[in-house]
């Protein structure tokens, strides 16, 4: 009993350290684009929402050509990265990581197959290229996690809503019939980015179109 009381507790501790450090990241990111700088509250929400745009709009596009279907694995951790549980959307995005990282790693391998004439560039490129990735992987941490939850948990209410709808309808176009949610269904991942990336562009040009146009709001 007394096991499982402690095993209880260690959980606990965890959840509450995860979703404490989840909302200092979160609060970080509110006090960078809205409160720290210069500028108006305008000009930083429309540089925020083209961040968030451009970022669902590339994952989008990449889930789309095949490029992260190649195995099932790649795709539940595609499909975590998106995923409304703050646990399971954490952890796909440590993965990807850690698969960013492995590509590196076997760019570092100094044993090849074949020979490359421009080996005297590979180890500069290589550092440039390392420095770049650890960049991106503080960026990724620090601003995407904790900024592209909340949108990714809004939309997949939506979508999951479709998805144990208890009718099924369906558009007809010339002799085909398409239902909505075999749509949604098969596509959940495209269709989360989608309706992100659309929402924050098409504010993001109102945003813009208001400020040319010299309006405060």
């Amino acid at each position: 009993m007394g096991t499982q009381e402690t095993s209880a507790q260690s959980t606990l501790s965890y959840k509450l350290a995860f979703i404490s450090i989840f909302i200092g990241l979160l609060a970080l990111n509110i006090w960078i684009f809205f409160v720290h700088g210069q500028g108006t509250w305008q000009i930083k929400a429309e540089l925020l929402l083209e961040f968030i745009a451009f970022y669902t709009f590339v994952f989008g596009f990449l889930t789309q050509t095949g490029i992260l279907k190649n195995s099932r694995d790649l795709e539940n951790i595609v499909r975590d990265m998106t995923s409304p549980n703050l646990y399971e959307f954490t952890r796909g995005n440590f993965v990807f990581l850690a698969i960013l990282f492995s590509s590196l790693a076997e760019m570092l391998e100094p044993r090849k197959t074949q020979f490359n004439p421009f080996y005297l560039l590979e180890l500069p490129l290589l550092l440039v290229v390392g420095l770049l990735m650890f960049v991106y992987a503080a960026i990724h941490i620090v601003v995407i996690i904790p900024m592209l939850y909340i949108p990714y948990a809004i939309v997949s209410v939506l979508i999951r809503n479709i998805q144990t709808s208890a009718n099924t309808i369906g558009i007809s176009y010339g002799n085909e019939m398409m239902a909505i949610k075999n749509i949604v269904s098969s596509n959940v991942v495209s269709i989360r980015n989608l309706l992100i990336a659309v929402p924050a562009a098409v504010f993001s040009l109102m945003s813009e179109i208001i400020l040319t146009l010299g309006w405060n709001i």
